[in-house]
This record gives C-alpha cells, sequence and structure tokens, in this order.
C-alpha cells in the first residue's frame, strides 16, 4: 500500500516525465520541419541561380562572330551554404557544397563549344566569356 508522501512524489514523476516527452515529441517535430523547409528554400534558390545564368549562357551564344563577357552578380551563399556552379559540355549544374542538392539546366544543340569549369560562389560574382565559338566562365 502507497502512503500519502509516497503517492504524491509519484504523480509529480509522472507529470515531469510526460513533460520531458512532450518535449522531446515537440523538439523532434520542429527539427524535422526546419530540415524540411531549409532544403526546399536551397532547391528554390539553386533553381533561380541555374536558371539566370544558363539565360545568360545562351543569350551569349546567339551573338554571332561577336567577343564579348557578361559578369553577373550572384549570392555567395544559399540559405547559409556555399555552393559551386560547373559549367561542362552540354550543361550546367548549381550545386550546395553542405546539402549536395544540384539543379542542373541542359545546354545543348548551341552553336559554341562550351568550356568545362568548376567555380565556387564565394566571389559573389561570374564573369561569362565568349571568343570566338567558345564559352568559358570565371
Amino acid at each position: 500500500m502507497y502512503k500519502k508522501g509516497q503517492s504524491v512524489v509519484f504523480e509529480n514523476v509522472l507529470i515531469f516525465t510526460a513533460g520531458v516527452a512532450i518535449f522531446i515529441l515537440f523538439y523532434t517535430v520542429f527539427t524535422i520541419y526546419q530540415t524540411h523547409f531549409t532544403s526546399v528554400g536551397i532547391d528554390s534558390q539553386l533553381a533561380e541561380i541555374r536558371d539566370y545564368i544558363s539565360t545568360h549562357i545562351i543569350l551569349m551564344a546567339g551573338k554571332e562572330n561577336i567577343n564579348s563577357s557578361v559578369t553577373l552578380k550572384i549570392p555567395r551563399t544559399v540559405t547559409t551554404e556555399l555552393y559551386e556552379i560547373e559549367l561542362y559540355q552540354t550543361g550546367l549544374n548549381v550545386t550546395s557544397s553542405t546539402t549536395h542538392i544540384r539543379k542542373h539546366s541542359n545546354l545543348y544543340n548551341l552553336s559554341v563549344v562550351l568550356v568545362p569549369k568548376r567555380i565556387p560562389s564565394s566571389s559573389g560574382k561570374i564573369t561569362i566569356y565568349k571568343k570566338g565559338n567558345r564559352i568559358n566562365i570565371i
């Protein structure tokens, strides 16, 4: 048989345990939501950057017999993460350095040769050069 003092202690231990369990549950749920929405934000921002750079590469490729260059301001980070821009012969990749989320753009059937190169976003700018029938990024 329980004495009066023991049942009060037992009740308080149960209430404390329930409180800790609820705290852990809320913490876990909010962490999962935060991770999900962060990855959605990274995905969306990388797609915007990919489209911005791809559009300018296509515009440069469309200029016949003109040597030119354009410098684009790009974000240094995407939700506090650095990312890489990779140009290769048939496309463009923009990849998060930490989460490795990648956004790809096909750049084929252009009348130019794309010079493969990978650059980090840390400078906050990218320069697209067209010389002859070759496009390069710096």
